[in-house]
């Protein structure tokens, strides 16, 4: 498995989703013990999932790999 690298930019777009109680607890008592923000948690298992199953050739074009 491939590793993304993360560009500390600064983030200027927010958005919103539904999820159940559960998840949100889930993910409140996670952070504690990962030390990593809500946000940065969904931001690393988005990027981890589309570095698994995006195509090859589509994942070059758009996420920036660490060799």
């Amino acid at each position: 498995m491939s590793k993304i690298k993360a560009k500390k930019t600064k983030l200027d777009k927010k958005f919103t989703f539904t999820t159940s109680q559960e998840f949100l607890d889930i993910l409140s008592e996670s952070r504690w013990h990962l030390k990593k923000s809500q946000a940065e948690l969904i931001r690393d298992a988005v990027l981890e999932y589309l570095d698994r199953h995006l195509p090859n050739d589509i994942k070059s074009k758009i996420l920036k790999e660490v060799k």
